[in-house]
């Protein structure tokens, strides 16, 4: 289930714009069939850390799920059909667990020793 970040729905359906206006990039990865590094994941967290931070608590049905909602948009319509389609679920399924591990170690990073 998709959690919020600052409580809200308000505060939610912001995090869910934010995330859906990285559709284009995602998209442009997946059909340049581009790989990341961690190194790399760990810079655009840096760049994006709204929507690193709530991908980090989704699953890929999650994902899917919000995706799917939104398939239709006249605005992100077309690069959300390149996430949603096998190649782009190939990609979430080898990117997302790298997302989560980066996510983790920050955490970690930041926790009180």
């Amino acid at each position: 289930m998709i959690q919020t970040i600052g409580g809200g729905m308000e505060k939610e359906l912001e995090t869910e714009y934010n995330l859906l206006a990285t559709a284009p990039l995602a998209a442009k990865w997946i059909k340049d069939h581009r790989k990341f590094t961690e190194k790399e994941v760990e810079e655009y967290s840096k760049l994006y850390p709204v929507q690193f931070e709530y991908t980090a608590k989704m699953t890929i049905e999650d994902i899917v799920k919000l995706l799917s909602r939104h398939r239709n948009s006249m605005v992100y319509g077309k690069q959300i059909e390149v996430v949603l389609s096998p190649d782009g679920i190939s990609w979430l399924e080898e990117t997302l667990p790298m997302i989560k591990r980066v996510a983790f170690k920050a955490s970690e990073t930041k926790a009180p020793r």
